[in-house]
């Protein structure tokens, strides 16, 4: 997918926020319109609807999160209080509550590899600006499907957490050129969701579990 924005990215005196949000708009944008995540949010969509959607996050945390929870961050990030909090747990938690057969499709997509980043600050950046996407979208399953934070949908009530404005205003004080590889970084992770993404459509429209 092309990286929109990138010459943006890299306008002088741009601070990291505004070069992740010019570098990452289309492929951001992407996969938002995504039919596995659209198909979530429907009206009348079902838990199966919902547990693809999680087996899909599930993938793709399974392939990013080792390198989340030990990242070398930034001195100046930890000091404002910032933490990851890992997701798997919570995806894990919402697939046994749906109890459909999705929960049961083996975890990480084994052919999609997860490099190794140098930078991960622009990972961060994907993933806990996503979680914002849960002010919409918890409301929504509340009245589609019954779930909410207790049973079924822990994983889009992380926004009630206080990291993302951490990272987001942090980001907005550092420079883009700081941090080098930043809006790479960010589009390279929302490259990898893509394809999960992509994956678990295929297998859900299979209908078997198999593509």
């Amino acid at each position: 997918m092309p990286h929109a924005g990138r010459a943006l990215a890299s306008s002088e005196g741009a601070s990291a926020l505004t070069a992740l949000r010019a570098a990452t708009a289309s492929l951001h944008g992407a996969t938002e319109r995504h039919a596995l995540l659209q198909a979530a949010l429907r009206p009348e969509a079902g838990a199966a609807d919902l547990a693809w959607l999680y087996l899909a996050f599930r993938n793709f945390y399974a392939l990013v999160e080792p390198q989340l929870v030990t990242a070398d961050l930034p001195a100046s990030l930890t000091r404002t209080g910032y933490r990851y909090q890992p997701r798997l747990p919570l995806l894990e938690a919402d697939l046994r509550d749906l109890a459909h057969p999705a929960s049961l499709v083996p975890g990480p997509c084994e052919d999609i590899q997860a490099q190794t980043l140098i930078n991960p600050l622009g990972l961060l950046y994907v993933v806990e600006g996503s979680s914002q996407g849960g002010r919409l979208i918890a409301p929504r399953l509340r009245a589609s499907l019954g779930v909410d934070l207790a049973r079924g949908a822990r994983y889009f009530h992380l926004f009630e957490t206080a990291q993302w404005p951490l990272l987001r205003d942090w980001l907005s004080r550092e420079a883009a050129g700081v941090h080098n590889g930043t809006p790479d970084s960010g589009c390279w992770a929302f490259t990898l969701l893509h394809r999960v993404f992509d994956r678990a459509q295929a297998m859900k429209s299979a209908g078997d579990g198999s593509e």
